[in-house]
């Protein structure tokens, strides 16, 4: 599962795709991820929950601590942005 969850990670930043990671159980971010959704007409975010199985291996690629997250995180050309 790694190399093809990878692989897979790979070929969306390759492709110019940003991915934002955000909590799950936070109507907040969720609700946040659903404007992002509705305004995004070139298509370039992709999401994924912190406690899904993609948004671990994410953090685990990047060295993201998940006991320490309390924000949204965006992933653009290999490069991981924290908000503060």
């Amino acid at each position: 599962m790694f190399c093809y969850t990878w692989c897979m990670i790979k070929e969306l930043l390759d492709q110019n795709k940003k991915i934002i990671l955000f909590d799950g159980e936070c109507n907040l971010c969720d609700r946040s991820i659903q404007i992002l959704l509705k305004n995004d007409p070139h298509d370039i975010f992709r999401f994924a929950s912190l406690q899904s199985s993609i948004g671990k291996e994410i953090q685990c690629q990047y060295g993201i601590d998940p006991s320490k997250i309390d924000s949204v995180i965006l992933i653009s050309d290999y490069v991981k942005y924290k908000s503060e």
